[in-house]
């Protein structure tokens, strides 16, 4: 065998596994991608039904709702091609029907009162999220500006009165316990919430019903003159507020997801 064939045949040989080993770096890449964006689709997936599930029915109108769930579905069958999930055929169907659910109900929302400040924390984080995938929408012209700005002025709503209710819980449980002053520091403190979006229609709305009762409420003391209460200190509500609060104070923070 000649010197030069010898040599071609080296040639071709390293030629192959160089070949070779591009080919599997390159698969190994697409698998890598691939489950990439199949964990994305998944992570996207479960911050829609958290915002579904989670967030109290009173703070999810139904067109928010129905862009959410309509979201969740479109990011199922976005995960469908990359067949890594087994059941993705059985949680389409299962979301197409809750969307269609949602869509024909006419149903209102029930109430739910938040009491617990752990809870108002949780609520917040689910609406900084609901922020955060609007603004995507917005982004991606899925919804046009005029929608997304009605949407996040109303966000804007539901965080005031994310605080609010927690007050106003507070304030009815007081009520109950038959303790009005105690309730009435509570309204003031919802009312003080809900006063930086004073000139929003649906806070404007919000604020004359707190007047409404801290008067009525404040009727009640003075008539009944009730003897000084085995009350919470005001003072130390306001700092559990403040302090749960604190922690996790920044409303517009960026997030590293993309919805």
């Amino acid at each position: 065998m000649s010197a030069t064939l010898i040599t071609a045949v080296i040639i071709v040989a390293l030629l192959g596994s160089i070949a070779v080993a591009a080919f599997v770096r390159l698969r190994e890449q697409m698998r890598y991608e691939k489950q990439r964006r199949f964990n994305n689709l998944q992570n996207r997936y479960r911050r829609m039904h958290m915002l579904a599930a989670e967030l109290p029915p009173q703070y999810l109108n139904k067109e928010l709702r129905l862009m959410i769930l309509e979201r969740a579905l479109e990011t199922l069958l976005e995960i469908k091609p990359l067949k890594l999930d087994p059941n993705i055929d059985l949680k389409i169907a299962k979301d197409t029907e809750q969307f269609e659910k949602a869509k024909s109900s006419n149903e209102k929302p029930q109430q739910v009162n938040i009491t617990d400040p752990v809870k108002a924390k949780e609520v917040r984080k689910l609406l900084e999220i609901l922020h955060k995938f609007i603004l995507t929408q917005k982004k991606k012209r899925k919804i046009d500006a005029a929608t997304g700005k009605k949407y996040l002025e109303y966000v804007s709503y539901l965080t005031c009165k994310a605080r609010a209710d927690y007050f106003v819980g507070r304030a009815e449980d007081a009520r109950k316990a038959g303790r009005p002053r105690v309730a009435i520091h509570n309204y003031h403190n919802a009312l003080q919430e809900m006063t930086p979006l004073k000139e929003n229609p649906l806070c404007a709305k919000s604020i004359l019903s707190y007047k409404s009762r801290i008067k009525d409420l404040e009727a009640l003391a003075n008539s009944d003159q009730p003897k000084p209460q085995a009350a919470e200190d005001p003072k130390k509500l306001d700092k559990e507020w403040t302090s749960f609060m604190d922690t996790d104070d920044k409303w517009k923070k960026k997030n590293a997801y993309d919805d």
